[in-house]
């Protein structure tokens, strides 16, 4: 691998700079007599010839631009050089097919609409640069600078952005299909997405998010369908309305997220940390939520039927109007959780705690026989049980208890 010096790459990049000033000054001797204006003179040259001028000019430019690019990607493709300089570089639009710009600078530069595909740009500089519609799909971008980079509607399918900081990064509508991102840091990271019924929304399927830093990352309307987010922290991240089938979130950090209307029924999540999360209206159907701390989280309506919530921490949880029919409390910590409104019909409750928790208006029916076997009464105080909504066959239940 060649060692990169400054003077060698330097005659590159200057020598369109000549060739502009010497294309300049002979045009200005070709231009006709009769059209060069003095002060106290008025022009021939009409306005109409002056705009066709111009533009032949600027035509002569562009193709001296192209032949300097070209001589500046053989150069690259010839010496392969590490850490070259190309800071606020205009490459728009161009083809950079498997291009070798491993530690460039080429931080603001204008890269939209270009071609980098199976680039590799590890451990580049690309802070502020405009990438911008541009295609980067299994390029190499680990341990590269992306800070407030613009990848809006960018295409960066199965890249390798390992370690990259993508800090304030824009990535909004950005494909990233089977991209990983292991390691990487997304602090402040804007990825929100447009509508999931568009083709323009970002796309994280299939994504490796294994152990990022995802604090307060926009995921808003976003795919992350079958996504890696195992161990990742997400806390204050919003997924609002975000796809999230067969996703990963076992181990993460979910604390203070927003999950307002993401389905998350076929989701795994293991061991993760919900506490203070904003859950309303999620779906939860037939999910294993096994010893999930759910403390303080907001569960207002949320879908539990048929969930596994034993030994899970609800304490102070806000359950009002949620759907628990079918799900297995058993050994559950509920106190002063508010269950207002809640289902708990054929819900498996032993050993759960309802201590100081708010029970008003919910509603337990059940069909078995061996009622007492599955909701033992000494569970709930006869407040409790009075301010319930019960079938006739449990209403008997609370006389009985308050006969004895």
């Amino acid at each position: 691998m060649a060692d990169f010096k400054n003077d060698e790459f330097n005659k590159v990049l200057t020598n369109a700079q000549k060739m502009d000033t010497d294309t300049s000054a002979k045009s200005k001797e070709e231009l006709p007599q009769d059209t060069v204006e003095s002060e106290n003179t008025v022009s021939t040259f009409s306005e109409d010839d002056g705009n066709w001028f111009l533009s032949e000019l600027e035509e002569e430019l562009k193709n001296l631009r192209n032949e300097d690019i070209r001589h500046i990607l053989a150069f690259l493709e010839k010496e392969k050089p590490i850490g070259v300089d190309l800071h606020e570089v205009d490459f728009k639009g161009i083809h950079m097919y498997d291009v070798y710009l491993e530690k460039a600078n080429l931080s603001g530069a204008i890269l939209e609409n270009t071609y980098l595909s199976k680039a590799n740009l590890s451990g580049a500089n690309l802070s502020n640069a405009n990438l911008e519609s541009a295609q980067l799909n299994r390029a190499n971008l680990s341990g590269a600078n992306l800070n407030n980079a613009n990848f809006e509607n960018a295409s960066l399918d199965e890249a390798n952005l390992c370690n990259a900081d993508l800090s304030n990064t824009i990535l909004s509508k950005a494909s990233l299909k089977r991209a990983v991102f292991k390691g990487a840091k997304m602090n402040g990271a804007v990825v929100r997405g447009g509508y999931l019924s568009s083709s323009g929304c970002t796309n994280f399927e299939d994504a490796n998010f294994e152990e990022v830093d995802l604090r307060n990352v926009d995921f808003r309307n976003t795919i992350l369908d079958k996504a890696n987010l195992s161990k990742a922290n997400l806390s204050g991240a919003n997924f609002c309305k975000a796809s999230m089938k067969n996703a990963n979130l076992s181990g993460a950090n979910l604390s203070n997220t927003d999950f307002t209307g993401v389905c998350l029924s076929e989701v795994n999540l293991c061991n993760t940390n919900i506490k203070e999360a904003n859950l309303k209206t999620i779906d939860f159907y037939n999910v294993d939520l096994r010893g999930l701390d759910f403390s303080h989280a907001d569960l207002s309506g949320v879908n539990f039927r048929g969930a596994n919530l034993s030994n899970a921490n609800l304490k102070n949880a806000k359950l009002t109007c949620a759907d628990l029919t079918g799900a297995n409390l058993s050994g559950a910590d509920l106190y002063n959780a508010n269950l207002e409104g809640a289902r708990l019909s054929g819900t498996t409750l032993f050993y759960a705690n309802f201590t100081g928790a708010n029970m008003y208006s919910a509603h337990i029916e059940y069909y078995n026989r061996e009622i007492t076997t599955i909701v033992p009464l000494n569970l709930f105080s006869l407040e409790q049980l009075k301010s319930m909504a019960y079938s006739d066959l449990v209403y008997k239940l609370i006389n009985l208890k308050n006969s004895k």
